[in-house]
């Protein structure tokens, strides 16, 4: 819970993209006396509170336990295949087909408002089209089977999920979550 010095509100700061559809809804439907608007930090949603102290431990306290438990988000979590071998030294650098000076963008841009000027600058930063080259997989390099090199690289597959998980940590706190799931079905008697 965090709040400012110089304003009556108290609040938490969530990473709205690694919500689950369930918690968003929830956020999404909050009662009135919550207020949401958009994080300090990148992906990130506020929701507040128009008071201090207990009452604001209180409210944040329900807000919290009415969010679900959900699994590590799989932009967090998880690779595709590519990702993988090129974070393992299997790439090859090439030139960006995409790639755009800051000139060349800016001149792009200069006919459009200020506001959508500026959401155009965050989206070119966080794009490739900055990067004059770019790493892509070098299949020639590759003289192991897949399997190894994932798991000498500290990756986990997860060939039931098709998935690659970025380390044990993430696939452990998966399972952690499916034993969770499979003991709530036992404890509301659905299996």
């Amino acid at each position: 819970m965090c709040s400012e010095f110089c304003d009556n509100n108290a609040w938490i700061e969530i990473l709205e993209e690694n919500l689950s559809e369930e918690n968003q809804q929830i956020i999404n439907n909050l009662p009135e006396q919550f207020y949401i608007f958009k994080g300090y930090h990148s992906g990130s949603v506020i929701v507040g509170v128009k008071c201090l102290g207990q009452k604001a431990i209180l409210l944040l306290s329900q807000f919290a336990c009415m969010l679900k438990m959900q699994d590590v988000p799989d932009k967090e979590s998880t690779v595709d295949l590519e990702t993988a071998l090129i974070q393992s030294g299997y790439s090859k650098t090439i030139p960006n087909p995409e790639y755009k000076t800051m000139e060349e963008f800016e001149e792009s841009i200069k006919d459009i408002d200020p506001k959508e000027k500026y959401e155009k600058l965050g989206e070119y930063f966080h794009s490739s089209a900055n990067q004059e080259f770019i790493e892509e997989v070098d299949y020639s390099k590759i003289k192991k089977s897949i399997e190894k090199i994932l798991k000498e690289n500290g990756f986990v597959q997860d060939k039931d999920n098709n998935k690659i998980y970025r380390n044990n940590f993430y696939y452990q706190k998966h399972l952690r979550y499916l034993e969770y799931l499979k003991t709530q079905e036992q404890v509301l008697g659905l299996k």
